[in-house]
């Protein structure tokens, strides 16, 4: 998916959970710092079993973020530079991710920590969910 496999020495712990679903839908995933946003969302499709069929958002301190498209919503340019560095978030800090603009499935996503020394460790990766999405068509 990144060509190169990320090894980093810095590295954010994400849990996503899927708001307004029962049982609980789930990830923790660990992922390099400065990913970019656009990688983000690919690395939660997989994760969260999308098929990558529908628009996107970010949420993030109250600015949205995704791909422009003709007709779409208007968005903030430059998901494919903007890292998550670049927002220096901090432990515990939320944002969100939408995924089909009409389901309107809205995931919460929290900054569970920042770890160093992965450098031994290929990123990004899942090392715990549970639940399943809804495949959405």
């Amino acid at each position: 998916m990144f060509g190169d496999a990320f090894q980093t020495s810095s590295a954010l712990q994400l849990r996503i959970s899927l708001r307004g679903v029962s049982p609980l839908v789930w990830r923790r995933i660990l992922i390099p710092e400065q990913i970019t946003i656009a990688q983000l969302h690919h690395v939660m499709q997989f994760a969260m079993g999308w098929n990558d069929e529908h628009l996107h958002q970010f949420i993030i301190r109250g600015w949205r973020y995704g791909r422009q498209r003709d007709g779409a919503l208007q968005f903030f340019d430059g998901p494919d530079t903007l890292s998550l560095a670049a927002f220096g978030l901090y432990e515990h800090e939320r944002f969100g991710y939408v995924y089909d603009f009409t389901a309107w499935w809205l995931h919460d996503v929290r900054v569970e920590k920042q770890t160093h020394s992965q450098r031994s460790k290929t990123l990004p990766r899942c090392i715990a969910g549970a639940g399943r999405c809804c495949q959405s068509n």
